[in-house]
């Protein structure tokens, strides 16, 4: 699911590719991208004390939504590209971020004993950070194949992540 959450910056690139006269557009996003964020994290607040799961599951497809969206986007015929159009792939990644950090955290946290959240919350925040290093070295595979073939590749680690999220037990 962190494919989900490291998104953005690559999101980022591939708008800067498709408009590279439209240097302001990054206000947009970061206002998008936190609007989408704030106004949706209520919802998954409520979502998840239902089930966290389903959080993780849906949060999982909608972050994958964002990708192909922005990917149909490229393909469009240049008089309906617009920069405020990709705006939307945003406010979809800043809604599916949200769903993923909350459910992520929830899951952790109703999963495990009392007694051993700690140890838990900092073991699975260490490996977050290792994994996004990992991520980190994307940027070297965008930069050779392609931010959009990179795009596609988080597009399908989302796919799958929220499908495992969905196989996961109940957490009470």
């Amino acid at each position: 699911m962190l494919s989900v959450e490291l998104a953005g910056p690559f999101y980022v690139l591939y708008v800067r590719d498709m408009f590279p006269d439209q240097a302001g557009m990054l206000g947009l996003i970061v206002i998008a991208t936190g609007m989408a964020a704030a106004f949706s994290s209520p919802f998954w607040g409520r979502f998840a004390d239902l089930s966290s799961r389903k959080v993780l599951f849906y949060g999982g497809l909608m972050g994958s939504t964002a990708g192909l969206t922005a990917l149909a986007m490229g393909y469009l015929p240049p008089s309906l590209q617009s920069p405020y159009l990709l705006a939307v792939v945003f406010v979809l990644l800043g809604i599916s971020e949200a769903g993923v950090l909350l459910g992520r955290k929830t899951y952790l946290i109703d999963r495990v004993d009392a007694k051993a959240r700690p140890t838990y919350v900092a073991f699975a925040n260490s490996a977050i950070g290792l994994v996004a290093l990992v991520f980190g070295a994307l940027g070297m595979v965008a930069h050779i194949f392609g931010v959009a073939w990179l795009i596609g590749t988080l597009v399908l680690l989302a796919v799958v992540g929220g499908l495992l999220a969905y196989s996961l037990p109940d957490a009470s």
